[in-house]
């Protein structure tokens, strides 16, 4: 019924050329986002088997493994895109 009509893919789509906007990010504090999400997704109720990069309930080898991947990633200039990813990469690095 709306397709088209409020939906936008950026920022500049959105706005146009109005100079009445303001705009806002809220980012999670980092810490309080990795411990909640590391209970959840590798101790609480992991997704899959070989989850949090075969490192299971281990968190040093997945804060090691994970920091691996995303330097890597920054390397190759990829966004990350894995499930660990995701939920793990900052939040100013996702779309």
């Amino acid at each position: 019924l709306c397709l088209n009509k409020n939906e936008y893919k950026s920022v500049e789509d959105a706005i146009g050329n109005s100079t009445d906007w303001t705009l806002l990010t809220a980012v999670r504090e980092p810490i309080d986002r990795f411990l909640s999400g590391y209970v959840d997704k590798c101790i609480r109720s992991p997704v899959r088997i070989n989850y949090c990069n075969n490192c299971w309930a281990n968190m040093t080898c997945f804060i090691l493994s994970e920091y691996k991947r995303l330097m890597g990633q920054i390397d190759l200039n990829r966004l990350p895109n894995t499930f660990e990813d995701r939920h793990f990469a900052p939040q100013n690095w996702l779309d």
